[in-house]
C-alpha cells in the first residue's frame, strides 16, 4: 500500500519516490509480480488538493490500482488491505510462490536520508 493524503499534493508528489524505494528495497527493476495499491487518505477532508481524477489517471499510467478512504470515519481502509491481502493470497495460489516469501528474501531495509527509517522520528515525505 502507497497512502498520500489527498488534501496535500505534496504527499501526492511523493509517490514517485516510494515506489522508487519499493524498487530498491526489493531489489527489483520492476512491479511485476507485484500488486501495490495507492490509497488516497482523507478523501472525507474539506480542501482537496488532489482530485480522484488526477490520482486515477496517475495509477493507470503506472499499471497500479486506486482507491480512497477515511481512516477517521473508517470508510474504505478495510477494503484496502481486503484488497491487498486477495491480491497476496491470488498470487500465491496463481503462481505457486508466497509473496511474503519473496519479500522476506528481499535485499536490506531501504535507507531514506542516510538513516534507518528517515531517521527523524517524523514521516519523511
Amino acid at each position: 500500500l502507497l497512502v498520500f493524503d489527498v488534501t496535500s499534493r505534496r504527499t501526492f508528489e511523493q509517490l514517485d519516490f516510494w515506489l522508487e524505494g519499493l524498487l530498491e528495497g526489493t531489489g527489483r527493476a520492476t512491479l511485476e509480480g507485484f500488486s501495490v495499491f495507492v490509497v488516497g487518505n482523507k478523501m472525507d477532508l474539506p480542501g482537496r488538493e488532489v482530485s480522484e481524477a488526477e490520482a486515477t489517471k496517475w495509477c493507470d499510467a503506472r499499471g497500479l490500482s486506486y482507491m480512497e478512504c477515511s481512516a477517521m470515519a473508517g470508510t474504505n481502509v478495510d477494503a484496502a488491505f481486503y484488497a491487498c491481502a486477495s491480491c497476496a493470497l491470488d498470487y500465491r495460489e496463481n503462481m505457486g510462490t508466497d509473496m511474503f516469501e519473496l519479500l522476506n528474501a528481499a535485499p536490506a531495509p531501504v535507507v531514506i536520508g542516510g538513516k534507518k527509517g528517515g531517521g527523524s522520528g517524523k514521516c519523511a515525505c
